[in-house]
């Protein structure tokens, strides 16, 4: 058998060099050679030649080790009768597990396979080796996982599982639960809305008779409003209450964010934080009034007012007068209590409590509520008011 091949073989080659036809190999023994064939290279076989019907042949690659490949043998290359496209097209079986090809450029990083020569650029060493199964030009490493799952070189997605389902690697999705409790199967008629049963949700009646529609802000679910997200100045996603003020009357305001003082400025595009130039508006509150931008005591209480001193004091000082119930204090007293409806009432404490007094000042004033008497401190010692 492999005499008659090798036999075959060299006749078609002497064929083939003697009368430029082309070559066939083994395919059987009445035909060696074929002569003006569209086939250059005939190397199949048949069951006469193997005499068994199980037996295969193959076309064995010249198995190369491209990182040794370190220049273009023959002879000269580039002219009509030799090599005229300098080797472009040339495949081998490439047994280097890394590196680069030595002659020409490599695309990515040799692996064991089939590789071919790629050359357009009408030099021997300017064309690139570039792998031909897609395991050599695949450098990294992929796996899948619970919900995509890689077979080979294609990801499948699983199917879908639970309230929404779908068929592996189909994007036709059945909506057959609603957090977790089953949807029936049966069509609903006009106007009925999804009930809970008991055990399902399934087509019935509304029981208020009432219908509702939508808007363009608010979507209707079934039984479910669903408020759209907001745009423009303010924003905020579908369904959420967290809101942004991203614009005021259309204008953006940046998402620097502000130093101490600082106001929202300008810039000719956005509002920004910006030094306070002066050209703020302010307004007297509670008990002020307002002169230009400058904020006085002395405007009108809107409120009850209440000042906590804790445990600092409270002064007024200068050579001025105070009036409580007049705008015009009597120029000898330095302060003036002035009212037809209510009186003056000194500070209330027991004989206790005005004798635990720390250094009391002469003059003092209490009231006593022992001796129910106004006491007053008179060199160093509380003299009673009230008479014998």
């Amino acid at each position: 058998m492999k005499s008659y091949l090798y036999l075959s073989l060299f006749t078609a080659v002497v064929g083939w060099s003697q009368t430029k036809g082309q070559i066939r190999v083994v395919n059987s023994p009445t035909f060696s050679s074929a002569p003006s064939s569209s086939a250059f290279l005939d190397a199949s076989s048949n069951v006469s030649i193997n005499n068994s019907s199980t037996l295969g042949k193959g076309l064995l690659f010249p198995r190369v080790d491209l990182t040794a490949f370190n220049a273009f043998g023959g002879p000269v290359t580039g002219t009509p009768t030799s090599y005229p496209n300098y080797y472009d097209g040339l495949i081998v079986y490439n047994t280097a597990s890394s590196g680069v090809a030595g002659a020409g450029s490599t695309q990515g990083t040799l692996t064991p396979g089939y590789w071919y020569y790629e050359n357009r650029s009408g030099s021997l060493n300017g064309g690139t080796w570039k792998p031909v199964s897609p395991s050599s030009s695949v450098s990294s490493s992929y796996t899948g996982s619970a919900s995509v799952t890689l077979s080979g070189n294609s990801f499948q997605r699983s199917a879908l599982t639970g309230d929404v389902t779908a068929a592996g690697n189909s994007n036709v999705t059945k909506v057959e639960r609603i957090n977790g409790t089953p949807v029936v199967s049966t069509a609903p008629a006009l106007g009925q809305v999804l009930k809970f049963d008991g055990t399902s949700w399934a087509p019935g009646t509304e029981s208020g008779g009432s219908s509702y529609t939508g808007s363009a802000s608010v979507t209707l679910s079934g039984s479910s409003f669903q408020r759209s997200a907001l745009t423009g100045d303010v924003t905020a996603a579908a369904n959420s209450n967290v809101t942004k003020v991203e614009r005021i009357n259309g204008t953006p305001i940046v998402s620097t964010a502000p130093a101490l003082g600082q106001v929202l400025k300008f810039d000719g595009t956005s509002w920004a934080p910006g030094a306070d130039s002066g050209g703020s508006s302010y307004t007297a509150g509670n008990g002020l009034t307002m002169s230009g931008t400058e904020v006085r005591l002395g405007g009108a209480l809107s409120a009850n007012t209440a000042i906590d001193q804790g445990n600092k004091s409270m002064s007024f000082s200068g050579t001025g007068n105070m009036g409580i119930g007049t705008s015009s204090p009597n120029s000898s007293a330095k302060l003036d209590i002035s009212s037809t409806s209510q009186g003056f009432l000194p500070p209330r404490m027991s004989a206790t409590e005005r004798d635990n007094i720390s250094s009391p000042a002469e003059g003092l004033i209490v009231y006593n509520t022992t001796e129910k008497c106004l006491n007053s401190r008179i060199s160093n010692s509380w003299i009673s008011l009230c008479g014998e």
